[in-house]
């Protein structure tokens, strides 16, 4: 039986071939044995084919078919007769959806008809390798996985289109947004909304009662300092009171290994890489053999991005740098650390009250609830400081994004690495900065004159919202809950009906 195994990057084709034992190569990118050959087909081989040319500016313009181009027609070539010879075709990659629907197309190109299996690759070491090789995964959940990616991609299409011809029509300057992009600029802007939001606010009021030293303060708030202050003259100073301390044991793991969204954030506060550039580095050292995959989700945290091997070699300074991030990521989150927190709890003139703390030297003997009796030395009030300010550093803003925008794609993928199409917010913002409607700078976030002129183009418009749950249908197909052809659809209606909308309300020529 010949197996042909496709990998997207050329390290890793090679990686795979020295495990494998295919140590012929009779063509660039190709390794071989009498039964085995691993070809490397860069990612960017198929595209999805650009809509302007069937589209003839049209406004909107959703397609019946979505068509894919060959970008090397000498590489297709090489290709070909490998694709004819195989007995089976095997996808060696780390990456989600995305990637098995680049593979999809591949597929499709060369006319597939035999069987397709995927090898998952966590980390590029010859044992993980072979095992991969040899649990290689077949089945419908993969062709499902291949379609979820699929509509994602189309969406991306339809959108870019669409919303290109829109940015023209509010006059951006041939500026172009993607789905992703929207979304984290409709996010800034709701950021925006609950900052001025929070300068307006009045401050609520609490209770705080001193007890040798334990400021223990009311469950319960009050708008007003005046009835706050009220309560607080019923409260006996002095007299004995009864509570109840709890102490408790817990173990917390304060500090995870990295994920892709947190790697971000650590490199651009600590070495200040753009988020493409911690992509593209992590992305080196993982071909190479340096680091575990990057892709990896919310959901497999525990694992996170790991170092494999000392770094060694030819290594530039990103990568020396982004490497000894990890590393230092890696050891920290070694070593869970135990503690123990105490809790002192009262109801005092019918009002709960309590403290918590730390104990700084655990011992087993203090764990469980005593009644005690404590007497209160002295009442004040003072704001509650339950709503803190918004914050607009890069990091806070990414975390916070990534966490509205892709919980629920989470929750539905809990077995599934990082899919670019879906997760990637920091070159969203990335990209928006570019584009000249944010600004980042020492690490804070703010909107352009052209960012603020957006936002109002786009208050009318639930654009985001939208754009969140056509994407929320395509993470529904890889579990039979929703079809490839009916997520496209609904998106693209919605599309068609928001764009014709704008056009309705937009100055120029030939609006629908």
């Amino acid at each position: 039986m010949t197996q042909l195994i496709i990998c997207e990057k050329y390290r890793i084709a090679k990686a795979v071939a020295h495990a494998l034992r295919a140590t012929q190569n009779p063509a660039h990118g190709i390794f071989a044995n009498d039964g085995l050959t691993v070809a490397y087909i860069h990612r960017d081989f198929i595209r999805p084919a650009a809509l302007d040319g069937t589209a003839n500016g049209r406004l909107p313009f959703v397609p019946e078919k979505f068509r894919i181009a060959v970008t090397d027609k000498k590489r297709d070539r090489v290709l070909r007769p490998l694709f004819r010879k195989a007995k089976e075709v095997v996808f060696a990659s780390d990456e989600g959806a995305d990637a098995q629907a680049r593979f999809f197309n591949i597929c499709r190109h060369f006319r597939v008809g035999h069987p397709t299996s995927r090898m998952w690759l966590p980390r590029i070491t010859r044992g993980a390798i072979r095992r991969s090789f040899s649990k290689r995964e077949k089945g419908r959940h993969l062709h499902n996985l291949a379609q979820s990616g699929l509509v994602a991609a189309g969406m991306d299409t339809m959108f870019d289109y669409n919303f290109a011809g829109v940015l023209d029509r509010w006059f951006y300057g041939g500026n172009a947004l993607t789905r992703k992009e929207v979304v984290a600029m409709q996010y800034l802007g709701g950021l925006e909304e609950r900052s001025l939001e929070h300068e307006r606010r009045q401050p609520s009021y609490r209770i705080f009662l001193n007890y040798k030293g334990l400021w223990l303060s009311s469950e319960q708030t009050w708008q007003s300092e005046r009835v706050c202050s009220a309560v607080a003259g019923n409260i006996p100073v002095g007299e004995p009171l009864t509570a109840h301390m709890t102490v408790e044991d817990c173990t917390v793991q304060e500090i995870r290994p990295h994920t892709m969204p947190t790697l971000q954030m650590d490199a651009f506060e600590n070495l200040g890489f753009l988020p493409s550039l911690t992509i593209s580095t992590a992305e080196k050292l993982y071909e190479r053999g340096f680091i575990s995959s990057p892709y990896v989700t919310v959901a497999d945290s525990e694992n996170g991005i790991t170092v494999l091997r000392p770094l060694a070699g030819r290594s530039s300074g990103s990568e020396k740098k982004l490497y000894r991030l990890i590393a230092g990521r890696v050891k920290a989150s070694a070593s869970p650390v135990k503690r123990q927190t105490a809790t002192i709890r009262a109801e005092i003139a019918g009002i709960p009250f309590s403290y918590t703390w730390h104990i700084p030297n655990p011992d087993d003997s203090y764990t469980g609830t005593s009644s005690q009796t404590i007497a209160i030395s002295e009442i004040i009030t003072a704001p509650a400081a339950e709503h803190h300010p918004v914050l607009f550093t890069f990091a806070p803003v990414l975390a916070n994004l990534t966490r509205c925008a892709t919980t629920a794609v989470v929750a539905t993928h809990p077995d599934m690495p990082y899919c670019r199409i879906v997760h990637e917010y920091g070159t969203a913002l990335e990209g928006l900065m570019k584009k000249g409607f944010i600004t980042i700078d020492s690490g804070s976030i703010g909107l352009t004159s052209e960012g603020e002129r957006l936002l109002i183009d786009l208050a009318p418009y639930n654009l985001a919202g939208n754009i969140l749950i056509g994407q929320r249908a395509a993470d529904e197909i890889p579990y039979g809950a929703m079809t490839g052809r009916k997520a496209v659809n609904g998106f693209g209606k919605w599309l068609s009906d928001t764009v014709r909308d704008i056009l309705r309300h937009t100055p120029g020529p030939e609006c629908p």
